[in-house]
């Protein structure tokens, strides 16, 4: 669907002021009861339908992804739950392969919010509470979900998953997750239900000995993946494929296919240069990023970043390996700027941390806006964009808002 910049805002606008920004601490009590009988008719008609939970740190979204493309081409009727959302917030309902229009999405939010106008919901609940609607609306016969943060307490898990998935452990969310893999591997395994199917693609045994000792504890039957995959992207699709054949068995005839998709090797052409978004947000997926074949493969001669609202010791530890990558590669230059969101990390940290780690090498600009006004008129570049994805939607949004319609976006 096109991007309409007035539109999102009218939407995101409603949404503010009706529901509220996507927090709830110290406003909601964090946990599912609460919900419980709010969504009880929605819990109920999900039993009639096969469930997919997918929770992880990294590759979550992209694996709820290559499900719904399985099924979409086995002509199976699906709906995928997204969140974050990038560019647009309809990308965070999918009905077998599109997203809602926008003039679905206002209809649907404004008679939503009548019905629930005394209920106490979040953002995040208050558009679970939508996709499911319109998921039951359209006759779907698969749920594909992905968990927004750690699982336990997440929305997504008031529904009884048929096949769940972990793609990834790794220290992001703290003040939410805990300080440990235990802790976290914890919080995320709660998806799994007694006598239900969970996949995993563990490399480290100390994962492998937490996960059997869950299975013993909660009598589900657990498959970790240990096949070779040449990308992160290929082991995303690997992992779908087994979710998807254990309800399908039919999906093992198909070949792996790459996707393009927002906040993801995401390409654009915009004010003479080349950008490239990669999601890359926390520690494990700058990793990932910078020691794997990636970094290589999309070929950039620089690098924007930003980051969320979590502790000045991650930060931190992300610029760090920033500043290993660049003493490697004396050519490539890392430009960390800031950006105006609620949820994005205070500047005057950021400042601090930056003269770290700063040297040639460094620039730092207190507005991604600054920073594009620098890059007018000069030399045509490749430019990787890294970082939050609100800080990666909102650089698209003023891409598709400076050149309005004309502007062809994604290659």
């Amino acid at each position: 669907m096109k991007y309409d910049s007035s539109s999102e805002q009218w939407l995101l606008s409603f949404l503010h002021r009706e529901v509220g920004f996507e927090n709830y601490q110290g406003v909601l009590e964090r946990g599912l009861q609460r919900l419980k009988g709010t969504f009880a008719d929605f819990i109920n008609w999900a039993r009639e339908v096969k469930v997919i939970t997918i929770a992880g740190t990294n590759g979550k979204g992209e694996t709820a992804l290559y499900c719904g493309d399985l099924l979409q081409k086995m002509r199976i009727s699906y709906a995928l739950w997204q969140s974050p959302h990038v560019l647009s917030i309809t990308e965070r309902v999918i009905i077998n392969g599109a997203a809602l229009s926008y003039q679905q999405w206002k209809e649907g939010i404004v008679k939503q919010k009548k019905q629930l106008d005394h209920t106490p919901l979040s953002y995040y609940e208050f558009l679970f509470y939508f996709f499911l609607s319109e998921a039951q609306k359209a006759k779907v016969d698969v749920l594909v979900l992905e968990v927004g943060l750690g699982g336990r307490l997440d929305a997504v898990n008031l529904l009884d998953a048929d096949v769940s998935a972990i793609t990834s452990i790794g220290r992001d969310h703290q003040e939410f997750l805990g300080q440990t893999y235990r802790e976290i591997l914890a919080e995320k395994i709660a998806i799994t239900r007694t006598h239900h199917f969970l996949f995993t693609f563990w490399q480290l045994d100390y994962l492998k000995e937490l996960t059997k000792k869950w299975q013993d504890k909660i009598s589900f039957y657990w498959e970790n993946l240990d096949e070779d995959a040449a990308s992160y992207q290929q082991r995303n699709w690997l992992l779908a494929r087994a979710i998807v054949g254990k309800l399908y068995p039919q999906v093992d005839q198909l070949e792996f296919a790459p996707r393009i998709q927002r906040g993801r090797a995401e390409q654009m052409h915009f004010a003479g240069h080349r950008w490239v978004f990669v999601g890359a947000h926390n520690l494990q997926g700058l990793q990932q990023l910078f020691c794997g074949h990636m970094i290589n493969k999309i070929s950039c001669d620089s690098m924007l970043i930003s980051f969320s609202r979590r502790s000045s010791k991650d930060v931190l530890h992300m610029l760090k390996l920033i500043r290993n990558y660049l003493k490697r590669k004396k050519s490539f230059h890392c430009s960390l700027v800031g950006f105006d969101h609620w949820k994005s990390f205070p500047l005057d940290e950021l400042k601090l941390l930056y003269s770290e780690v700063s040297d040639q090498q460094w620039s730092f600009f207190e507005s991604y806006k600054d920073y594009l006004s620098s890059k007018r008129g000069s030399s045509s570049e490749s430019i990787l964009v890294c970082g939050s994805y609100y800080f990666i939607g909102q650089m698209q949004s003023y891409f598709y808002e400076s050149v309005g319609d004309d502007f062809k976006g994604t290659v």
